[in-house]
């Protein structure tokens, strides 16, 4: 699917609407009836004016335009091939290698009347012509979702969600495919290739909101295996909004399996989120699982190093410092390597003294938040780091050592406060 574009219209809104409720015109450069290469499909909010609500939908390509208007309420048969009911007016023209067809369809007491034309000029509706309305009706009652659930049930009755499916990968426009996939969704339990087969018709969607929307659909509603999780995460990898790939992670967090190749793949689609806000959230989300495991507590602990802002990192790295207490020793030290990059002495400081109030440092411990400390050279956020670490420190020369040499540059005020720390040591 090619690279698609929006463009809003606004039209007051209507909560009975006869057509299909869309929020933007979509360009697409293929729809699904036979047509060239580089189409733009549009489709109006229904709307009031002074005919009452109104819907539009045209298709533009080299050579071709189609437009389809209906100013009213209509409803279509089971075979999709002709109008069933209608109260107002519904036009569907096309101008095709020079050739105008048009079919209006007016609603009057005796039922509905029909009118085709070929270039202006009356004609009955023979064979042909049929086979054209045939056409066109599936492809507008497709791309618009007009009476989508509906169609999906009936869809589903006669060829199950495969038939489904089919029908999902054929609509072009985001919005419709998006409505197609959580009204799938929703049916039941899905099979995991029809799973993955939907998240591939996730992935074939061009707007990030549309894709965060479906993906949601589909992970809210459906058991994820480990390939299918790890098939919504490159979803994710791929957007571009650092919103909806937050969202989308979020959205996901609950269902990630404690697995290597899920783990790395949330971490490749964290990885690609531009802001730290928002990665700080997605970071956040997965931090606050109870339990953690240790699959996950290493690569929050490499995604924080991806966060260029002191204060969001500092935030990150507080949170996961809540999941140390059964962190190994190479966990403690790549925390406090990442602790080390934050360029801030108050957002390090604060992150030190959270970790040493919350852990039980042995030697290593402790010589690796002193190690953590390069680097600083705010004298009182040294001091206070120093005097929460002295409180817990053993009485041991080389820690004390390594201690007063953290302390050899501060002033005076601020050494000897820190000196007066070690007191209790009695050494």
């Amino acid at each position: 699917m090619q690279a698609t574009m929006l463009r809003h219209k606004t039209y007051a809104p209507n909560s009975k609407l006869p057509f299909a409720t869309l929020t933007a015109a979509v360009l697409l450069t293929a729809a699904l009836v036979p047509q060239p290469a580089h189409a733009e499909i549009r489709i109006s909010l229904p709307s009031f004016f002074n005919f009452g609500p109104k819907s539009t939908v045209e298709m533009n390509s080299p050579g071709r335009h189609l437009r389809m208007q209906i100013r009213g309420s209509a409803t279509f048969n089971a075979t999709e091939d002709d109008v069933q009911t209608l109260n107002g007016k519904m036009t569907l023209q096309e101008k095709r290698n020079g050739q105008m067809r048009r079919m209006v369809f007016e609603s009057d007491a005796g039922g509905i009347t029909r009118t085709y034309t070929i270039d202006g000029k009356a004609q009955p509706l023979d064979a042909d012509g049929r086979r054209w309305l045939a056409t066109l009706l599936p492809w507008v009652i497709r791309e618009t979702a007009f009476d989508m659930e509906k169609r999906i049930k009936r869809i589903h009755a006669a060829g199950g969600a495969d038939a489904v499916l089919a029908e999902i990968e054929r609509i072009e426009t985001g919005h419709a495919r998006g409505r197609y996939i959580d009204g799938l969704s929703k049916l039941g339990a899905l099979e995991d290739r029809q799973v993955q087969r939907l998240i591939a018709a996730v992935a074939a969607m061009d707007s990030d909101f549309e894709r965060r929307s479906a993906l949601s659909a589909v992970t809210g509603s459906q058991t994820l295996s480990t390939a299918a999780q790890v098939a919504a995460l490159n979803v994710v990898a791929k957007m571009d909004s650092s919103f909806e790939q937050r969202s989308a992670l979020v959205a996901l967090t609950p269902k990630l399996a404690a697995e290597t190749t899920v783990a790395q793949a949330w971490l490749n689609a964290a990885g690609k989120i531009d802001s730290d806000f928002e990665l700080r959230g997605a970071i956040d989300a997965i931090a606050k699982r109870e339990p953690l495991s240790s699959i996950y507590l290493d690569v929050l602990i490499e995604a924080t190093l991806k966060l260029d802002s002191d204060f969001e990192h500092a935030a990150a790295l507080v949170t996961i410092g809540r999941q140390l207490a059964k962190a190994t020793p190479a966990q403690m030290n790549a925390y406090l390597k990442s602790v080390q990059k934050i360029d801030s002495d108050f957002e390090r400081k604060n992150v030190l003294v959270n970790f040493i109030n919350r852990n039980t440092l042995d030697k290593a411990g402790i010589l690796g938040v002193l190690q953590a400390m390069d680097g600083m050279s705010s004298g009182h956020e040294i001091r206070s780091v120093l005097s929460e670490l002295a409180q817990r420190m053993p009485a041991d020369s080389e820690l004390v050592a390594r201690y007063r040499r953290a302390a050899r540059n501060l002033n005076e005020h601020e050494r000897g406060r820190a000196e007066k720390a070690l007191d209790h040591l009695n050494m």
